[in-house]
């Protein structure tokens, strides 16, 4: 449960700094995922996967001294190694009510 609490509050940092396209908006999070909705077209649930460390992650041969740059660069190799992904897509459907009067194919 304390995984699930950690990954919403990962979820919430992540969606105040990311930049979202201005037709989603956030319903909810929970049980680790964010709930967004484009209105009467959409609603997805999406959370944070993180892929495997490749060997550029682990080993980094370039020959800083500064370790604040070095630092910046292994933070921002270790966000980009936490992508966003879709989990549930629900496509929001309305009826059409509309009736077409005088189209009758009965005028025999």
């Amino acid at each position: 449960d304390s995984v699930v609490q950690r990954l919403n509050s990962q979820l919430r940092v992540r969606l105040l700094g990311d930049s979202l396209p201005p037709s989603l908006h956030l319903l909810d999070i929970r049980k680790g995922m964010a709930f967004m909705l484009a209105s009467h077209e959409f609603e997805v649930a999406i959370s944070l996967r993180m892929r495997p460390k490749l060997l550029l992650d682990v080993n980094d041969n370039s020959e800083e001294d500064d370790t604040l740059q070095t630092s910046a660069k292994a933070r921002a190799r270790e966000r980009d190694r936490v992508r966003w992904s879709l989990f549930e897509l629900a496509v929001l459907l309305r009826a059409s009510t509309s009736i077409n009067v005088g189209d009758n194919d009965d005028d025999d």
